[in-house]
């Protein structure tokens, strides 16, 4: 019977040698993803959001975009609760010869997260407005809940730079998240900016812009990003009706049993929120704050009403990480912004309610500017 040669026995994979071609296939792959980013960046609406407000938001800004001195960025709380036309009028009436000509403009969106509002920082400072001097921030959870619906919508996808993919990770790992969760989570926001990379859906802004879909509020020349509760039903229908239902994906409201799941997923994730600042959170605050100053413009953190607890923001502030915060998120030491009359439902002002919430902004915007 002829020798079989017997085989060594298989080496066990060295975790170190996987951990460094993990590392390096993901060191080639953003890279890659850059450039093709930077290259897709140059087609016309190769990375846009074609939904409603993000798209005619855009353009309305682009025409005064050099006239601006300070710019809102929140989630719907923002979107639906601050009137520029209001702030301006407080602070041109209160702030002096300095401040009679300021302008301020709404770029919120609903269901804008933190990591997307520091990307909308970001490109909204690679523009360099010639007269941006404030950008007042909502802050919101940095590791959000994000509901189903939206994931690999247009809105996610956009949104979804190399950088920002980068913050959503740091953060995600730096939670007491089970590492199951992380993994899914990392998988998710990888498959989107994987997707924007891609150049998907490349070119819808330019395609909308093409069809001629206009707004007579939102092109009017005085637009300043806050739509009246009248014009939103408005021109939602005319939006629907132009350019589809799968134009809005993303952009709508849950149903009830989404809502609902999502509002106990919200709490489960702040009751298991760490009890310190994480450093990466920290690390993303204080980059966007030094990006900000390095360019001119001092960022104004804000908790805005029923936005919930949120104890690490004041830990961050405590730390330093956040100069400047507005807390407005407790209702005994804000009992005049929490009238149910200032209420269209449980977490969004009417349009009274926006006015009552536009000139406690500008008051405290006034104060903090007199104790600088």
């Amino acid at each position: 019977m002829p020798h079989e040669r017997s085989l060594p026995p298989a080496r066990p994979a060295s975790t170190a040698r996987a951990l460094l071609h993990a590392s390096a296939f993901t060191v080639v792959f953003l890279a890659a993803s850059v450039l093709v980013g930077r290259a897709l960046r140059q087609i016309p609406g190769a990375t846009g959001d074609p939904t409603r407000r993000a798209v005619m938001l855009d353009r309305a800004f682009d025409r005064v975009r050099d006239e601006v001195d300070l710019v809102f960025l929140g989630s719907s709380r923002f979107y639906r609760g601050v009137n520029p036309r209001i702030f301006d009028k407080r602070v041109r009436n209160r702030g002096g010869e300095e401040l009679a000509g300021l302008r301020s403009f709404n770029l919120s969106l609903n269901g804008m997260g933190m990591v997307e509002s520091i990307e909308r920082v970001r490109e909204l400072l690679e523009s360099n407005p010639a007269r941006l001097r404030w950008i007042v921030l909502e802050l919101t959870d940095l590791d959000p809940v994000y509901l189903e619906r939206n994931r690999m919508g247009p809105r996610m996808v956009a949104w979804h730079s190399a950088r920002a993919t980068i913050d959503a990770l740091r953060v995600v790992w730096s939670t007491d998240r089970s590492l199951r969760s992380k993994f899914e989570e990392s998988l998710a926001h990888l498959a989107e900016f994987g997707t924007r990379m891609s150049g998907r859906g490349a070119g819808p802004r330019a395609v909308l812009r093409l069809a001629g879909i206009e707004s007579p509020f939102i092109d009017a020349p005085n637009f300043n990003g806050y739509e009246t509760r009248e014009q939103q039903l408005a021109w939602g229908k005319a939006w629907k009706t132009a350019a589809g239902a799968g134009a809005t994906r993303g952009a709508g409201d849950p149903d009830e049993e989404e809502a609902e799941r999502h509002r106990r997923e919200v709490e489960e994730r702040r009751a298991s929120a760490p009890k310190d600042l994480p450093p990466a959170h920290a690390a993303v605050l204080g980059e966007l704050v030094e990006l900000c100053r390095t360019r001119g413009v001092e960022p104004i953190f804000v908790l805005a009403p029923v936005s919930g607890p949120n104890r690490l923001a004041r830990i961050a502030q405590r730390a330093g990480v956040l100069p400047t915060l507005f807390a407005y998120n407790v209702p005994r030491e804000h009992p005049e912004l929490f009238q149910r009359a200032l209420f269209r439902d449980e977490s969004h002002y009417n349009d009274d309610g926006a006015r009552v919430f536009s000139r406690a902004l500008a008051d405290d915007f006034l104060a903090w500017l007199g104790e600088r």
